[in-house]
């Protein structure tokens, strides 16, 4: 079983939070927000294939 560290965690939601919300007022938006209070992604963090192999497996479990 994969280890998985925090960095995995948030750089997993922040792609998924930024790529699905449906604008400033959803509940996504504010997930998003607040995520960023306290991770800065780094600037090559873009796509779903920016992600580690653990942060891809993490993604495919929010999509669930």
């Amino acid at each position: 079983m994969p280890t998985f560290d925090r960095f995995d965690i948030c750089e997993a939601y922040y792609v998924y939070l930024a790529a699905h919300h449906e604008g400033m007022g959803s509940h996504k938006y504010e997930r998003l927000c607040r995520l960023l209070d306290y991770f800065d992604p780094r600037p090559s963090l873009r796509d779903v294939r920016d992600l580690t192999d653990n942060g891809y497996a993490i993604y495919q479990t929010i999509e669930m």
